[in-house]
């Protein structure tokens, strides 16, 4: 059995296949298109790369069965917002494929997940491996079994703007949320800082009203009326929403 090494630097970057048999070659490229539809929350795309009968394994997420229910997910909560706000890129040199004989091949490699807010980084990265299981259907080459594991943060720095303190202002206060509970935002030498129970963040502004956490793929989104104080605080992880407090004081 051959193992192929790829260096790759781009999501989309199609490698040089010379060398490499047609299945590689095809599943590398098939490859190389699946994580442009999910980039771009092509879902129309994205749900014909899997077989009917998919099923997906995430570390946090468990396990997800047939490729309906997966895209379902993906509607509802990555793409709910019609973009993404995760950028998926390949870790260069990780990529591994292994033949199997009358089914299809083993794809494995590493990547990193960047969470994002007007096409500009947050500071949140997230690393992962991930296992792909191809079979050819028909004329296509689609993954049955998918396994998405080992996540955790990467530390990176917050590319941040400056906001005036009228605006940190108005978004000091208390917050009640359905899951966390009572959320305190404090305004100390000109910085936001959140705290709920013992967990203590400091806020990085990304724009006037979205905020990210060094390190953590979290963004933090203060809902206001023009010129008025915040009524809610929206909490996303990966890009999707997982929690929206309300203004309580």
């Amino acid at each position: 059995m051959r193992l192929i090494y790829l260096f790759t630097c781009l999501t989309c970057w199609l490698p040089d296949v010379d060398g490499q048999s047609t299945l590689e070659h095809d599943i590398l490229e098939q490859d190389s298109l699946f994580w442009l539809a999910y980039n771009r929350c092509d879902l129309e795309a994205f749900g014909g790369f899997f077989a009917e009968d998919l099923e997906f394994y995430h570390d946090k997420g468990g396990l997800t069965r047939t490729r309906d229910s997966l895209v379902a997910s993906f509607t509802h909560g990555l793409c709910a917002a019609g973009t993404n706000q995760v950028e998926r890129r390949l870790v260069a040199g990780s990529l591994r494929l292994y033949p199997i004989n009358n089914y299809g091949a083993y794809l494995r490699g590493t990547h990193t997940f960047h969470t994002m807010v007007d096409e500009r980084e947050t500071g949140g990265v997230e690393e992962a491996q991930f296992a792909h299981l191809w079979t050819r259907q028909g004329d296509r080459w689609v993954m049955s079994r998918v396994v998405s594991y080992d996540h955790h943060p990467q530390e990176t720095a917050v590319a941040e703007v400056a906001v005036s303190e009228a605006i940190l202002h108005s978004y000091v206060g208390e917050y009640e949320a359905p899951q966390t509970g009572t959320v305190s935002v404090t305004l100390v030498e000109g910085r936001l800082q959140l705290q709920s129970g013992e967990m203590k963040l400091v806020l990085a502004p990304l724009n006037e009203t979205t905020f990210a956490v060094a390190g953590r793929p979290l963004t933090f989104e203060f809902v206001a009326p023009a010129g008025g104080r915040a009524t809610a605080l929206r909490v996303r992880e990966n890009g999707n929403l997982v929690e929206e407090a309300r203004r309580v004081d």
